[in-house]
């Protein structure tokens, strides 16, 4: 898991499931903890890396193949860019009905 500088400021910081912090991705301030992000359900899966992707959005990879990240994105409702948490889920992808026919 990335280790956090404790001399970096808590907006800069996402706040884990587990309780522990790491530097916040791409600019965002001030987000969410994961928390309200990560389905309650599932087991926390920790953080082994940071990737790229092909349009320059950087993602925190889980142990278990999920990927986080944290942004600054601009919403028209409160007129200003806000931090905003995605997680992508890695699923099996449902069978093709339309095959069956």
């Amino acid at each position: 898991m990335p280790i956090v500088n404790p001399a970096i400021p808590e907006g800069q910081t996402l706040v884990l499931p587990d309780g522990t912090r790491v530097r916040t991705l791409n600019g965002a301030t001030n987000p969410s903890p994961l928390r309200d992000a990560w389905p309650a359900n599932l087991p926390w899966s920790p953080i082994v890396r940071v990737e790229r992707s092909d349009v320059g959005v950087d993602w925190f990879v889980h142990a278990d193949g999920t990927r986080s990240t944290t942004e600054m994105k601009w919403r028209s409702d409160i007129g200003r860019e806000d931090a905003v948490t995605r997680l992508a889920r890695p699923i099996s992808t449902a069978p093709d009905v339309r095959a069956s026919k």
